[in-house]
């Protein structure tokens, strides 16, 4: 079951999500989003006007794609060892 989400998130997770599709793969990894990727989504959206609301979404954004990185690796480890069984 998903976290719940204060309603004064959601639009920052919206902002995840959609940074989320900028990011790559390498053997079957999915990698960091790209800082070229955010800091231009930063600027689009006008985070960026303001250097602590640029420093807050850059801080969110990443930590948000670290805990999603880490979800991803313990499914995948979970899915090698059952696939080993």
């Amino acid at each position: 079951m998903p976290p719940e989400v204060d309603a004064g998130l959601e639009p920052l997770l919206h902002h995840f999500w959609e940074l989320s599709t900028a990011r790559g793969a390498a053997f079957s990894t999915l990698l960091p989003i790209p800082w070229p990727a955010l800091d231009q989504y930063a600027h689009q959206y006008g985070f960026a006007d303001d250097e602590v609301d640029y420093a807050d979404f850059v801080y969110i954004v990443r930590a948000l794609d670290e805990e999603f990185l880490t979800v991803v690796r313990k499914q995948a480890e979970n899915s090698k060892k059952a696939s080993r069984t």
